[in-house]
C-alpha cells in the first residue's frame, strides 16, 4: 500500500466524505491526523463528533439496552453516535487500532450497514477511522479482516515541506508563537533531522519523546508563553 503525503491524504479524505464512503487512516503519532479532519469538519461546514474506540465497550457502539414500558428494548448508542443520526456530521472513530476485538465486531454493522443499536446515521453523515500502526499504538490490535473489508484503508505520511507550510502560519501575526515556529520551519531547510514523523527506533523502551509534528508544536506554544511571560532562562 502507498503512503500519501498530507495533501493528497486530505483529498481522498474529503472525498470519501461527500461520497460517504467509510476510510480508516493510518499514521503515525502526532502527525495531524485529527487536525487534518478537524479541518476538514470546519471547511464543509459540519460538526466533528469524535468517539475514542479504546475507551468504548460494546455497548457504547450498539446502544445501551432501555427497557420499554411495553416490555420492549430499545438500544440507546452513545452522544456522539446519537448525534450523527440526528444530523449532518462527520463521525470520527479514533484510536482504532487500540480498540478492543469485541468494540472491533459491534462498529461493524454501524461501518458497514450504518446502524447503531436501533439508530441509523443521517444520510449526510460520513465515518472516518484513523488510528496508529499496530507497533505504535497501545495495546495495538490488528483491524479485523471483515472490519478492513468495509473499509478504504491509506497510510498518511506528511512531507517536510507540509510540516514547514503548518509551522508557517501557526499563531497570529507578530506573535512570538509565530516567530518561534517559522524560526523552527527556517531550520529544518538545513538540519531537516530536527524533525522525526516516525518514532525514532527503541522509543517507546526508553520513554523518550521525539520531534513529532505534535511535539514541535507543543513545545512552540510552550515557548512562547514563557517568553510572553517574561521567562527566559528556563
Amino acid at each position: 500500500m502507498d503512503t500519501l503525503n498530507f495533501k493528497d491524504t486530505q483529498a481522498l479524505v474529503m472525498a470519501a466524505i461527500k461520497s460517504r464512503t467509510p476510510i480508516y487512516v493510518e499514521g503515525p503519532p502526532g502527525v495531524g491526523k485529527t487536525a487534518m479532519l478537524a479541518g476538514i469538519a470546519k471547511e464543509l461546514g459540519c460538526d466533528l463528533e469524535t468517539l475514542i474506540l479504546s475507551q468504548c465497550d460494546p455497548t457504547d457502539i450498539g446502544g445501551f439496552p432501555v427497557v420499554q414500558p411495553d416490555g420492549s428494548v430499545i438500544r440507546f448508542p452513545l452522544g456522539p453516535i446519537a448525534r450523527a443520526c440526528a444530523k449532518r456530521v462527520i463521525l470520527f472513530l479514533d484510536e482504532a487500532t487500540c480498540a478492543p476485538p469485541a468494540v472491533q465486531a459491534t462498529a461493524l454493522r454501524g461501518v458497514n450497514e450504518r446502524e447503531f443499536g436501533d439508530r441509523k446515521l443521517h444520510p449526510d453523515t460520513a465515518i472516518i477511522l484513523a488510528g496508529n500502526p499496530v507497533d505504535q499504538a497501545a495495546g495495538g490490535q490488528e483491524l479485523s479482516l471483515p472490519m478492513l473489508n468495509r473499509l478504504t484503508k491509506i497510510k498518511i505520511r506528511p512531507t517536510i515541506g507540509e510540516v514547514q507550510a503548518y509551522l508557517y502560519q501557526l499563531g497570529p501575526d507578530g506573535s512570538t508563537l509565530r516567530s518561534l515556529a517559522t524560526d523552527y520551519a527556517a531550520t529544518l531547510e538545513n538540519a531537516p533531522d530536527l524533525l522525526a514523523i516516525d518514532p525514532p527506533p527503541g522509543a517507546q523502551q526508553s520513554g523518550r519523546p521525539w520531534a513529532s509534528p505534535r511535539a514541535v508544536e507543543r513545545a512552540a506554544r510552550l515557548g512562547a508563553q514563557l517568553l510572553d511571560d517574561g521567562v527566559s532562562d528556563t
